[in-house]
């Protein structure tokens, strides 16, 4: 099951013997604070399968990358970090993509790697 960020993403839910596990995809410049995405997690993290995002990165047609994907200019991977560790600490895995949402192509890519500790 892959819905996009946004209401009802669990209207997208075929039911449990069709499923393994469920992911999102979530792109955005802000994502601590982007009620679609806040939307689409809380709605599919109820359903008893592990979940995550399938796609992850800055928004397309924001300030770091247009429409066609292409790099207008580097986007902060530790907002997305920060986001992972704080709000959506349910999530088993993420997914970033090459190009413009390439970690090793923005800044602070590596910290998308690292679990912030709550110690």
């Amino acid at each position: 099951m892959l819905p996009n960020k946004g209401a009802n993403a669990a209207a997208y839910y075929p039911g449990s013997s069709y499923v393994t596990w469920i992911g999102i995809d979530a792109y955005s410049d802000d994502p601590s604070n982007d009620n679609e995405i806040k939307m689409a997690y809380n709605d599919i993290k109820g359903l008893g399968k592990t979940y995550g995002f399938c796609e992850i990165g800055p928004a397309v047609g924001g300030d770091h990358v247009d429409r066609n994907n292409n790099q207008l200019k580097e986007f902060d991977y530790s907002l997305w970090n920060k986001a992972l560790n704080e709000i959506y600490t349910g999530a088993s895995f993420f997914i970033t993509w090459d190009g413009a949402y390439a970690p090793q192509n923005n800044t602070n890519g590596s910290t998308l790697f690292t679990k912030e500790s709550s110690q």
